[in-house]
Formats: structure tokens, C-alpha cells, sequence
């Protein structure tokens, strides 16, 4: 019975993703897409603009000073328009979570403090609340984390949710600025 329940759920898996790739075939996105709008633009754009760096013909007409430019001029022109797009895929990296070059170096030994009864994979509960309903509700024990940890570890949190947010800023602002400029 586990097996067949095991083979069951492969084949649900199976038939959701065949229908996630027959709406991105139709529609050019699917119902997982829409999930995360932000991780999913914040993932694939990156992706999109370093393949247009790689196979573009040209460059906006703002970097070429007139029709008849010299080849000298086109390749600074070039150059220029390598340097935006750089900078955009740099910014729209360094936005993510998941791409971000900054790390909180306090992070694992907070982690480790704070839920110290999930290394045997046992979760203690506490209650915390009564509704109505007299229905009880429970949440995760939290083990102490020691004072001076808990403050790094929110500090550097903060910073780099900062510089995200900056890099959010800038590459968005780029994206704007260039906008009808991305295409090839």
C-alpha cells in the first residue's frame, strides 16, 4: 500500500507539471509563477539580461552620438551599454535571497540556540493562547539565545536587508530608465 501511495503521489507531481508547462506553453506563465511573482521576476530577470548581453546586435540609440559614428565610438558605445546591463544583473542578484552575496555569519549559531530540541527532531510545544472557542493553540518552544548572539545576528540581519532593499532600488530604477531599451 505505501508504494502504491508513494507511486500515486509521483504521478499527481507528474500531471501538475505538465500542466504548470502547458500554461507557460498558452498563457507565458502558470499558476506556480503567480504563487511568488517576486522570486520568479527577481530569478528569471537576471537570466534574460545576461542573454541579451550575449547575443545582442546593438545598443540603445543614447550611446551612439549620431548615424555616422566611427567604429571607435561604436565600440565605447558598446561598452557603455555592457556596463548597464552588468549593473542590472548585478542589482537584480544581489536583491534575492537567494543570490544575495551577503551572509549572516551569525545566523547557524543563533539558529542552533534558538531551536535547540530540533537536532533529535523533536519539537517542544508551549501554549500561548486560549480563543473562544476554548480551542488551544501551541507554538514552537524557543530555547534562550545568548544576549550579545541575539544582537549580532539581528544587526547583520538588518544590514543586509538594507543592502538589498538598496540594490532593489537601484536595479528597478535602472529597469526603469532602460525599460524600452531591452530588447535586441
Amino acid at each position: 500500500m505505501r508504494a502504491f501511495r508513494k507511486m500515486y503521489g509521483k504521478i499527481q507531481n507528474f500531471l501538475a507539471t505538465l500542466k504548470h508547462w502547458q500554461q507557460r506553453a498558452v498563457k507565458g506563465y502558470s499558476y506556480r509563477d503567480v504563487w511568488h511573482i517576486d522570486t520568479w521576476f527577481e530569478t528569471i530577470m537576471p537570466q534574460m539580461l545576461t542573454d541579451l548581453k550575449q547575443t545582442k546586435h546593438g545598443v540603445p540609440n543614447e550611446f551612439c552620438k549620431h548615424e555616422n559614428s566611427s567604429k571607435e565610438e561604436i565600440e565605447e558605445a558598446i561598452k557603455a551599454w555592457d556596463e548597464v546591463l552588468d549593473r542590472m544583473i548585478f542589482c537584480f542578484r544581489e536583491m534575492s535571497d537567494n543570490t544575495c552575496s551577503h551572509t549572516n555569519e551569525f545566523e547557524e549559531e543563533y539558529y542552533k540556540q534558538k531551536y535547540k530540541s530540533r537536532k533529535n527532531k523533536r519539537v517542544n510545544l508551549e501554549p500561548c493562547e486560549v480563543n473562544e472557542a476554548d480551542v488551544q493553540f501551541y507554538r514552537m518552544k524557543e530555547g534562550e539565545v545568548e544576549p550579545q548572539l541575539a544582537k549580532q545576528y539581528w544587526d547583520r540581519l538588518n544590514e543586509i536587508e538594507a543592502y538589498k532593499k538598496g540594490m532593489q532600488e537601484e536595479a528597478l530604477d535602472l529597469f526603469k530608465k532602460y525599460f524600452r531599451n531591452l530588447w535586441d
